[in-house]
């Protein structure tokens, strides 16, 4: 009768003990899948990353193109503003030259 309680016990025992295993399995399972989840998220927002950074790459080196052509364009602008600042003086003085050659005649 000994053996047969202790048999009945270890039995409910392997019964809780495969119920628990069941349930830890079961717990892995869904972690695994959840991981994977999370790993094709995090591969996502990784290439997202990489693609952002190659277009901020890009934008700055745009904008470094246009700051050397503005700067190249203020240049060239300073350059015929100072053109015909100089053509209008010349014409000044030719100007002058000719009233005062007038007014000595």
């Amino acid at each position: 009768m000994r053996g047969a309680r202790k048999a009945i016990a270890a039995f409910f025992l392997a019964h809780k003990t495969a119920g628990a295993l069941t349930a830890l399995a079961t717990f892995f399972v869904a972690a695994e899948s959840k991981l994977g989840i999370l790993q094709s998220k995090f591969d996502t927002i990784k290439k997202s990353l990489e693609a952002a950074d190659k277009d901020l790459d890009k934008a700055e080196s745009e904008l470094l193109d246009l700051q050397n052509l503005s700067k190249d364009l203020a240049l060239e602008i300073n350059a015929k503003i100072t053109e015909v600042w100089l053509k209008k003086k010349q014409k000044e003085y030719a100007k002058q030259q000719v009233e005062l050659a007038i007014s000595q005649v």
